[in-house]
């Protein structure tokens, strides 16, 4: 019988060098939301915090006073703002120019530095119409983006369609992605937002286990948050969470995007009319909420703005799970029991719960150990965490379809 070499095959799809142009961007990712950070010809760094759902790309006018950039006046429905070009990077940390077919034609505005971001020190703001145009790789597993010329080899990607609003001219008018996601068996349609934040109260930092102001996360409705809060009671709810809207979170302990199932994922409620009303006028479709870095942060996602498709792959398995041999567990499990089970978290809940003396934490002093008490997904004998155990499942579930 084949032994299934999953190390190796997850390891290639997140490093493999593509025989695309690929292009990584200085950057760094900090409680799973990413910033953009080129540097000037005189090395000075820039900051800009990256936003697919961010409506503008600015600058702060600190810096285009400091280095004298041309700045024009441009007339909008709220009044005259001003802008200027992108600045030109040192080509050994560069990033590329802002989308050109939408209303800002590349232009950035420029600001004060403190209307660019609650708390956060940064230089400049890159929204949706920024990555518009672009073939974007979001490796959050390795915490890095690039910017590619083709869509690399995505056979083992999950392929999704993705929805933009545009104009009469076939333009985008904001450039944000809508995307869908299942949730206990509700299909979502979502904005794709890497912007997604919160501000965290001290008891959501201890539970979401992200520390700082400002941190990643996901919206969802508070119609849908309050019927999950009702229908879930086992799905850990925070009153409160965010000191910045005064709303709640819910840790949700999957979602499905495409064929990956990933999580736990947390989501900050919002009004329904933030998203019913606000957001879906801008989005092609109406909108339930926003999919962000609380759930981006367990796969990689290439986006093809030219063909308006997305490909998701989940992140690396457990090291725990590297010689699990797949066709031997099937042979130890029922494989009905799986097919019937229309979630991970059900699986798991139907797998045996066993408790195990963890021999490394044996105080010799007493000859005591530690017991860990959970539930044997790959049937050794011993508890599994949730983490493979979410992959365990994906597994059955490819394999059984394949066979």
């Amino acid at each position: 019988m084949k032994k299934q070499q999953w190390t190796g095959y997850f390891t290639a799809l997140f490093i493999f060098s593509f025989a695309s142009e690929s292009t990584e961007l200085p950057s760094k990712f900090s409680n799973n939301l990413i910033y953009l950070t080129p540097q000037l010809n005189d090395q000075t760094r820039v900051t800009f915090f990256t936003d697919t759902g961010g409506g503008w790309n600015a600058i702060s006018k600190q810096l285009s006073d400091k280095y004298q950039w041309p700045v024009t006046d441009r007339n909008t429905e709220n009044g005259i703002i001003q802008v200027t070009d992108m600045p030109n990077f040192d080509a050994s940390a560069s990033v590329p120019k802002a989308g050109l077919n939408n209303w800002w034609a590349g232009k950035m505005q420029v600001v004060p530095k403190n209307d660019l971001s609650h708390h956060n020190d940064v230089d400049g703001v890159l929204g949706g119409r920024w990555h518009a145009e672009k073939i974007i790789d979001f490796n959050y597993p390795r915490k890095s983006i690039s910017v590619l010329s083709a869509v690399p080899d995505i056979s083992d990607f999950s392929e999704l369609h993705l929805g933009f609003q545009k104009n009469q001219h076939g333009q985008y008018t904001m450039a944000f992605p809508r995307i869908e996601i299942t949730i206990s068996g509700q299909k979502l349609p979502m904005l794709l937002d890497t912007g997604a934040s919160a501000w965290p109260s001290d008891g959501a930092m201890q539970a979401i286990g992200l520390p700082g102001r400002q941190i990643a996360t996901s919206f969802i409705v508070a119609s849908i948050f309050d019927h999950w809060a009702l229908s879930h009671p086992d799905w850990l709810t925070i009153d409160n969470a965010c000191t910045l809207s005064k709303q709640s979170m819910i840790r949700v302990p999957e979602i499905s995007i495409g064929d990956e199932i990933i999580g736990p994922v947390w989501f900050t409620r919002r009004p329904d009319k933030s998203f019913h009303q606000y957001m879906s006028s801008m989005m092609d479709k109406r909108i339930e909420g926003a999919l962000g870095g609380s759930a981006l942060q367990h796969i990689r996602l290439v986006v093809d703005y030219h063909k308006e498709l997305a490909y998701a792959a989940s992140a690396l398995q457990p090291a725990s799970s590297s010689e699990v041999d797949i066709q031997t567990l099937v042979e130890k499990i029922n494989k009905d029991n799986v097919v019937r089970s229309d979630s991970a978290s059900k699986w798991i809940q139907a797998s045996p719960k066993v408790t195990h003396l963890v021999e490394e934490h044996r105080q010799h002093l007493y000859n005591r150990g530690t017991t860990v008490t959970g539930f044997d997904c790959d049937r050794d004998g011993r508890a599994d965490d949730a983490e493979k155990c979410l992959f365990l499942y994906r597994q059955l579930v490819r394999y059984i379809e394949q066979h």
